[in-house]
């Protein structure tokens, strides 16, 4: 039985007065779906404040890549400052999302984010961010990296908006005011028809892996890497660097020497209890 795809619904606007791009989306949809998405694969959860932190990167990242008017791919590494776990959210342009974390490797504070358009090489850039929200840290991307004033601000219900400006425009009236606040001032726009729309994208949760990439990524590698990688095991487990999605990996002998993943045997656990890895895109 199939299973159903929840839809986010993200929104991209045009305030016309005060001249600044708008972004909306209630992300409680992304995270309905990662909860599925992980039940259905056995990935373990963590802690109800890093799952609440990761919720919270997950509605800024979606925010960030609808503001653009050209789909891309969006990867974002994060360990934020005094935190001893790494967050990973990437944004396709078909509109999946996915999340994942792990163990941080230090408790310095830094941000990887990678962009990709289609049949275009890919960028990266990095910086420091400089508080414990993943949101501030979406938010400080724009103006560390792309130099253009942004506020995201998303509620506790997961309620979201990005305000960012256009030339001549200025976000002042946006320093003191909360969250709340700004989504509320959008909302109340958006009903009285201040903002002009633009279009809309619908984001769900699901993972690009499969059993033909994980079989890809493996045999891609050099033999003696591969010999490294199995040495005497007879089977491999796998984990998906993007979601936690666990993959069991059987070898086939083809040689004395040389040895290959056999095709069609690769399979998720039921449950995965592995530590979460992280990899860039």
């Amino acid at each position: 039985m199939s299973q159903p795809i929840l839809l986010a619904h993200f929104n991209r606007y045009l305030w016309n007065t005060a001249n600044l791009l708008v972004i909306t989306g209630e992300s409680k949809k992304i995270d309905e779906g990662r909860t599925a998405y992980n039940q259905r694969y056995g990935i373990r959860l963590s802690s109800p404040n890093q799952e609440a932190q990761l919720e919270r990167l997950m509605a800024a990242v979606g925010l960030a890549a609808v503001s653009l008017a050209e789909r891309e791919s969006w990867g974002f590494s994060m360990t934020l400052r005094g935190s001893n776990v790494g967050f990973f959210c990437a944004v396709e342009p078909e509109g999946l999302i996915c999340g994942q974390m792990r163990p941080a490797q230090s408790l310095i504070a830094r941000a990887v984010v990678q962009r990709k358009k289609n049949q275009e090489p890919l960028t990266q850039s990095s910086y420091e961010p400089e508080g414990q929200d993943p949101v501030r840290a979406v938010q400080e991307y724009f103006e560390k990296a792309t130099q253009i004033s942004t506020r995201i601000s998303v509620t506790p219900d997961g309620r979201g908006a990005l305000l960012q400006t256009l030339p001549g425009s200025t976000l002042d009236f946006t320093v003191a005011a909360s969250d709340d606040q700004i989504v509320e001032l959008v909302e109340q726009k958006i009903e009285t028809g201040e903002l002009k729309l633009l279009d809309e994208v619908l984001l769900f949760y699901e993972c690009r892996c499969s059993d033909e990439m994980i079989l890809d990524i493996l045999t891609g590698l050099p033999e003696d890497k591969r010999a490294e990688l199995w040495q005497d095991a007879e089977q491999l487990e796998v984990e998906c660097p993007r979601c936690g999605r666990e993959y069991v990996l059987r070898k086939q002998v083809l040689s004395p020497k040389v040895t290959a993943s056999e095709p069609g045997t690769i399979a998720p656990t039921e449950n995965a209890e592995t530590d979460p890895g992280l990899k860039s895109l």
